[in-house]
Order: structure tokens, then sequence, then C-alpha cells
């Protein structure tokens, strides 16, 4: 946190793309922490022509992969190099498709780095939020953790005036790309804790 304090993003104007010029009412909020456009939508209409029949997961990956868009947004092909999807879902009553985007890299998720695309039944975009990092391959500087699971747990339990009644055992791991592990409760926890690694904006 203190070493955040007082970081300003460089205040970049963000280049409109043609296709969206001439969209009716586009509105657009800017991130200040990281310079990047956080919202794309219009309050009166489409940001897209129609494409219907076509899968909206489609639309709008091919929405936001155009390199005018990436540049509207303020990331890089590579910010959408390696993503999960955790979450795709169609709305009955209006008939549009919500596709939630996760940014990851080298497998691991990065904390609140989320993409929304909603996309209309007839295959228009409806609008965009971005809480992807910027550029985000040239700000890692470490993958392995500072801390061990246990270090972490015994750490946030002193911060909240709790004190383990042993040091905590390891059950598991670490495993995977997240370097999953588990430890015991410690007298902290009836079950056991479980913690994986996500980047930390």
């Amino acid at each position: 946190i203190e070493y955040n304090r007082g970081f300003h993003a460089p205040d970049v104007e963000r280049a409109v793309p043609a296709s969206l010029a001439a969209v009716p009412d586009l509105d657009l909020s800017r991130d200040d922490a990281f310079g990047t456009t956080r919202s794309v939508s219009s309050l009166t209409t489409y940001l897209t022509p129609a494409r219907a029949g076509e899968k909206p997961m489609t639309v709008a990956l091919d929405f936001v992969r155009d390199p005018a868009t990436l540049d509207l947004l303020g990331l890089t092909a590579g910010d959408l190099a390696d993503f999960a999807v955790t979450d795709v879902v169609f709305t009955r009553v209006t008939g549009a498709t919500h596709i939630y985007l996760r940014q990851t890299y080298l497998g691991i998720p990065v904390y609140n780095g989320q993409l929304h695309v909603n996309v209309n039944r007839d295959g228009r975009i409806l609008s965009v939020n971005n809480l992807f990092v910027p550029d985000l391959a040239q700000s890692i500087t470490a993958s392995a953790p500072a801390l061990a699971l246990g270090a972490a747990v015994r750490g946030a339990a002193r911060d909240l005036g709790l004190r383990p009644d042993r040091e905590p055992r390891v059950l598991g791991g670490p495993a995977g790309e997240r370097q999953e592990t588990t430890i015991d409760g410690a007298g902290l926890s009836l079950a056991p804790i479980t913690g994986r690694l996500v980047w930390l904006p």
C-alpha cells in the first residue's frame, strides 16, 4: 500500500475508434489508478451492428481483441492472451448474454481482474466493463510468494487479534501453477485452510 501511495497513472487521452465515434450518446468512464478506460456504453443505443446467429462469445472476443478497442481500453494484445472465462450468463427475459473474463498470467488469476462484455440477442455489443491490469506481463517482477501459507495465515490472525495455538501443519501442496497449499486450522479454524496464489495489483 505504501509503495502505491501517491501513484498517478499517466493522463492519456484515449482515441475513440472510428467504429464507435458515430455511436450516439457514447459514454466512457476512466480508471484513474491505471489510466485505462473502465467502461464503454451508449445511453441510448448499441456499440456495434447486429451479428445475428453468431455466438455471443465470438462477438465479444472479436470486439475486445480489435486493436482499436484495445487501444481505447488501454490494454495490449498480450493482456488478452491469457484469460479464463469465469461465467457466461444468458438472460431469458432480454435475450442478452453476459460474458465474464478473468485476467490471468502464467496460469495465476489477477485479483479483481475482470472484463465483462454484454451482448444482446441480435449479436450487438451493449457495453464493456474493464478491470484488466494494463501491460501486465511487463509489471511482474517475481512469481514466487514472499510468504508460505502458514506464515500468511499467522499474519492475518495477528491482525485480527487472534493467536494460533500452534504452528500450522502443511496437509498438502504446494501443487499446480497456483501453488495450492492446505494447512490445518491450528486452532484458528475448524476446517483446513487452503490458499492459492493470485496477482495483487
